[in-house]
């Protein structure tokens, strides 16, 4: 899991991925401001900026997938 976590850091902040579109499947992910949690999100990122964010978020074909859908 912390391979996985370094990996998703450094192709979003570093641009070391060779897609431009990346799909993060987030199994849960926590909301700071509120305290709420939502489940099995997608999290689309194209050229190192958030595009869409949901869990009805269609996966585009070719994106990179980083599969954390067992992490928080």
């Amino acid at each position: 899991m912390l391979r996985t976590f370094l990996t998703l850091l450094f192709s979003l902040f570093f641009g070391l991925s060779n897609a431009q579109l990346i799909a993060i499947k987030a199994g849960k992910v926590l909301d700071p401001s509120t305290g709420s949690v939502s489940f099995n999100q997608v999290i689309l990122v194209e050229n190192s900026k958030i595009k869409e964010f949901g869990a009805n978020t269609a996966i585009p074909k070719g994106a990179e997938i980083i599969d954390l859908s067992k992490s928080t």
